[in-house]
C-alpha cells in the first residue's frame, strides 16, 4: 500500500526504539555522495519484523535488506539492480556492488525486491545436495512459502523428483498443478509419514529434505525417510546462520 508522507526529497524509515511498530517514523535522509543505490522498492522479511519488535538475537542493525533500485547518479542513471543493501528502508543506501545483480528485464522493482534472501537461502540449502540427488526424490516441507516455492522450481530444474507438504487444501492443489508427485499435510505427522512411505516404497529413495517447518515431529520423521542423513538440510537453521 502506498501512502503520502508529506515531505519531499530523500527520506528514510527511522527506528527510534525496538518493541513496537510505533517506533518507526519517516524522517528526512541526509544525502551522501558515496551512495551506490537509489532504492525503488524494499522486500520485507520475517527478520525485519523480529528486528523492529526487538526479538532478533544480538544487534541486527537497522531494518531492511532485500531491495531493488538504480545504480549511478540521477544525471547518469545506470541499470536497474536487485540485491542486498543493509538498512535499505531509505531513498539512498550504500552497499557493496558485489551484493547486487542486474534486474531481469520483465521484473518490476517491486517484484525484484522480494527475491534476494529467498533465493540465497535455497541456494545455501541445496548447493551441496543437488548433484548427488539428481534423479532421486527430494522433500520440500511447507512448500507454498517463499523458500518452498523457489525450492520446488530449483529442484525440478535440477532433475530431482519433488514431493512436498502444505497445509490447506487450496495450497495442496496449487502444488499439484506444478506436477509435484506427493502433496501431503503439514498438520499431521503420522499421516505425512504414511503417505510418504506409500509413494517412496520400501527403498526409501528420498535423497534430500528442505525443511521450513518448526514442528519437531516433522523434522524427525523426514530425517528417518532420507537415504543419506548427511544431506538433511534445515532451512530455518540455514537462515539463522546467514
Amino acid at each position: 500500500q502506498r501512502v503520502q508522507i508529506g515531505m519531499s526529497g530523500p527520506v528514510e524509515l527511522g527506528l527510534s526504539s525496538r518493541g513496537s511498530l510505533s517506533g518507526l517514523s519517516v524522517t528526512v535522509q541526509s544525502r551522501h555522495v558515496s551512495c551506490t543505490l537509489k532504492v525503488k522498492a524494499v522486500g520485507l522479511n520475517f527478520r525485519d519484523v523480529l528486528n523492529v519488535l526487538g526479538m532478533y538475537p544480538g544487534d541486527p542493525g537497522p531494518p531492511g535488506g532485500d531491495c531493488a533500485g538504480i545504480i549511478g547518479t540521477e544525471s547518469n542513471p545506470q541499470s536497474g539492480v536487485l540485491g542486498l543493501g543493509f538498512g535499505s528502508l531509505r531513498s539512498y543506501v550504500t552497499t557493496d556492488p558485489k551484493l547486487l545483480v542486474a534486474c531481469p528485464t520483465p521484473w518490476s522493482f517491486d517484484q525484484a525486491s522480494v527475491m534476494p534472501t529467498v533465493w540465497i537461502t535455497v541456494w545455501m540449502c541445496l548447493e551441496e545436495c543437488t548433484v548427488v540427488c539428481a534423479g532421486k526424490s527430494g522433500l520440500v516441507q511447507a512448500a507454498t512459502g517463499g523458500v518452498g516455492l523457489v525450492a520446488v522450481q530449483c529442484l525440478q530444474q535440477m532433475g530431482v523428483r519433488v514431493v512436498a507438504t502444505a497445509g490447506r487444501a487450496e495450497k495442496q492443489r496449487y502444488l499439484q498443478a506444478w506436477e509435484v508427485q506427493l502433496v501431503s499435510t503439514t498438520r499431521d505427522a503420522a499421516v505425512f509419514v504414511t503417505e510418504a512411505r506409500s509413494v517412496l516404497g520400501e527403498s526409501r529413495e528420498l535423497g534430500l529434505v528442505l525443511n521450513s517447518l518448526s514442528h519437531d515431529k516433522y523434522i524427525l520423521a523426514a530425517a528417518e525417510l532420507i537415504a543419506n542423513k548427511s544431506l538433511f538440510r534445515n532451512s530455518i537453521n540455514e537462515m539463522h546462520g546467514n
